[in-house]
């Protein structure tokens, strides 16, 4: 009877620890695999946000050729564009009609191309050649008539008839500039000198540009 009470109690014990085993393992993994969750999802949240928050460290040259390349840009003048390469001080350029845009670490994008189309500068007038041989504007494209009348100054000029032609002739130059001519064929010119008036001369022309 005695022996029958021992082997009952080994027994309960051993039913009973091992459903307990059990029990704590079920709760263990249950434990681990909200926390490995939690600390996966929190992962997650800080590289995401890590990545939302950390600024670009360098700007980048969009190039005409479609290229990148990837800068510190230093300064912007007219004719070029300055910058240092990533890891290095050396202070380097390049030519800004190469480069269409520049994109900055802050987010500023700068078109290039079309500021250099804003910023042209018209023609220098000293570059138009004006001529009455409709020869020499042969296989140019007319750009526009002009008219120009033109008075002196002075009395002085009426007996110099060819010098106010002369001041005339820039002044037809200038506009044919603005309109980026390169030749003004001069189909007329009239000189007027009205008693008591300053003498005046009108010029009458063709603006023409090379194809």
């Amino acid at each position: 009877m005695h022996l029958k009470k021992i082997i009952t109690t080994i027994l309960y014990f051993f039913i009973h620890g091992k459903i307990l085993v059990m029990a704590t393992s079920a709760a263990g993994f249950f434990v681990n695999d909200t926390f490995d969750s939690s600390v996966a999802i929190c992962s997650q949240t800080l590289e995401f946000n890590a990545d939302m928050q950390s600024p670009t460290t360098s700007d980048k040259l969009l190039l005409m050729s479609g290229e990148d390349m990837v800068c510190e840009v230093k300064r912007v003048s007219d004719k070029f564009v300055f910058y240092t390469k990533p890891g290095s001080k050396d202070m380097e350029w390049i030519d800004r009609r190469l480069v269409k845009t520049i994109f900055y670490q802050n987010g500023v994008v700068d078109d290039l191309t079309e500021k250099e189309t804003k910023e042209k500068l018209p023609k220098d007038w000293k570059e138009v050649t004006i001529t009455k041989n409709p020869e020499d504007v042969a296989g140019m494209v007319k750009v526009s008539e002009i008219v120009v009348k033109h008075v002196a100054s002075t009395r002085q000029h009426y007996f110099k008839p060819n010098t106010l032609e002369s001041s005339a002739e820039i002044v037809v130059r200038r506009n044919a500039a603005q309109k980026d001519a390169d030749f003004v064929l001069v189909l007329k010119v009239e000189h007027h000198r009205p008693y008591g008036d300053p003498p005046v001369v009108t010029i009458i022309g063709e603006a023409y540009k090379k194809q």
